[in-house]
């Protein structure tokens, strides 16, 4: 069946607004990638390493107060070691706004701290709580800072 001369304007009308409905997403998506971090996007993976830091205190006062299955226990920090990764990455990533470039810099090297203390545990070494709660301090310090 051969379609009228109308309907094949109307296809022709719908595929155009769709096509630049798909560039004006497109060109609003990659103005958005290119702008720079502002402290909340800053303050997301912050806040998930100090939710990791506070993690892995948890999981060494229970080391040290009950006997855990250390199989359970290192799939666990090996789980929260990956998160850790991943987080530390997506800061990384982050392009940051004029002076939020120090705060990325001083949280990335605390996440490389949390990365091998989370290595050390892994392998089930028993870690000083005070260096634990240090580094969860300053990744709650920096968080609180970038909210407000």
């Amino acid at each position: 069946m051969r379609k009228s001369s109308r309907e094949k304007h109307q296809a022709i009308a719908q595929f155009v607004g769709l096509s630049l409905l798909a560039a004006v997403l497109a060109g609003v998506t990659a103005w958005d990638l290119r702008q720079p971090a502002d402290a909340t996007q800053l303050a997301l993976p912050i806040s998930e390493l100090h939710s990791q830091s506070t993690e892995l205190a948890a999981v060494q006062d229970e080391r040290s107060a009950h006997p855990l299955d250390e199989r359970f226990l290192r799939a666990h920090l090996q789980q929260l070691s990956k998160d850790q990764r991943a987080s530390a990455e997506e800061l990384a990533q982050l392009e940051p706004a004029n002076g939020l470039a120090d705060t990325q810099r001083a949280a990335l090297a605390d996440a490389a701290e949390l990365g091998r203390r989370l290595d050390q545990a892994t392998t089930g070494a028993i870690l000083d709580e005070r260096d634990i709660d240090a580094l969860r301090d300053r990744f709650r310090g920096r968080e609180r800072d970038l909210r407000n």
